[in-house]
């Protein structure tokens, strides 16, 4: 009799073990009786940090709509279940699909973002085959 086990792992939980296993400990710093010799501790802050910063920002779903002749408008949604509160600094980006045309911009929430909705983040000159991508500041 032959037995078969079907596992499903969420997105979520493949984030998360990625992340940590990303996470590098730091290694102990060594003294002698004249200097401090750091060992890697001091390298692998960097990469820590890093590490820590992209936890430190919520991606946000981004779209791009409205466009006119000259300018197309950047929205960014709110699909997480929680509010953001207002003076969170939002980041954007848009690229044109298969060209390396890029435009960023940032723009504080003047209002809390409720969830399920979206607001106004700033414009592009990008008109055309558009990738958004944006998040949050926590």
């Amino acid at each position: 009799m032959k037995s078969r086990f079907v596992v499903t792992v969420s997105s979520l939980a493949i984030a998360a073990v990625a992340t940590f296993a990303s996470l590098q400990i730091a290694a102990p710093i060594r003294a002698d009786s004249t200097t401090m010799k750091a060992s890697t501790a001091a390298q692998n802050h960097r990469t820590n940090s890093a590490v820590l910063n992209t936890l430190s920002h919520i991606q946000l779903q981004c779209s791009v709509g409205g466009g006119g002749d000259v300018a197309a408008t950047v929205r960014v949604f709110n699909q997480t279940p929680g509010t953001i509160p207002a003076g969170k600094l939002v980041s954007w980006t848009v690229i044109k699909e298969g060209t390396t045309a890029k435009q960023k911009g940032s723009m504080t929430l003047p209002t809390s973002l409720q969830p399920n909705q979206s607001a106004f983040v700033g414009s592009t000159i990008i008109l055309s085959q558009q990738v958004c991508t944006a998040s949050v500041a926590l």
